[in-house]
């Protein structure tokens, strides 16, 4: 993620007014599908402006639902409480926050080393403890928390650890892209929604 990330922020920039015909067109193929919410899952000041112009121009014909980037653009959802319910088809959603990062970049937190490795297990992006304080910010907040956890270990992370701290506060939903089974029984005893 880190890499695409990085060449992202080298890309040259499109014209905004080509970006918003290109969004224009993406909604209309989702549509063509039938679908009709689209969730953008990590959105910093820079995507909430687009999105907010979008928005208020009248260019979203789809719903979007925008979860906040929680460790680095957390004033975005205290500043924008009116967009906590859909207005104009943009709605926020709660928060996001990223635990490790891909199998295939052998940078998902895993319990066991990867293959070919003696002792590489990944690692998580951030510590336990900051883990458990953004919890509670998202409690606090009364907001739903998404966080991205592909290895085990990032599973573990993010279930076990905060819940032995704030069982009882503890809401959210998490994608895990490899989990262990022992981990499911302490999302559910967590109020944690598991999707794999």
């Amino acid at each position: 993620e880190n890499a695409f990330i990085n060449f992202q922020n080298k890309a040259p920039m499109i014209s905004v007014e080509r970006l918003f015909q290109l969004m224009v067109k993406a909604q209309d193929i989702y549509a063509s599908y039938g679908i009709t919410t689209i969730q953008e899952g990590m959105v910093a000041n820079e995507l909430w402006q687009l999105l907010l112009y979008a928005s208020k121009q009248g260019l979203l014909k789809l719903d979007v639902v925008a979860y906040i980037d929680l460790l680095n653009s957390r004033e975005l959802l205290l500043n924008n409480k009116e967009y906590l319910r859909y207005n104009n088809h943009l709605k926020i959603g709660g928060y996001k926050i990223f635990l490790d990062g891909s199998p295939q970049g052998r940078t998902a937190y895993m319990t066991s080393p990867y293959e070919g490795s003696d002792d590489y297990c990944g690692y998580p992006i951030m510590s336990d403890q900051k883990v458990i304080e953004l919890y509670k910010t998202a409690c606090d907040d009364h907001q739903q928390l998404l966080a991205h956890c592909n290895g085990d270990g990032a599973c573990a992370l993010c279930c076990v650890k905060p819940c032995k701290h704030i069982v009882d506060d503890v809401f959210g939903f998490f994608k895990a892209g490899i989990i262990a089974r022992d981990n499911y029984a302490v999302g559910k005893g967590c109020r944690l929604l598991c999707h794999e």
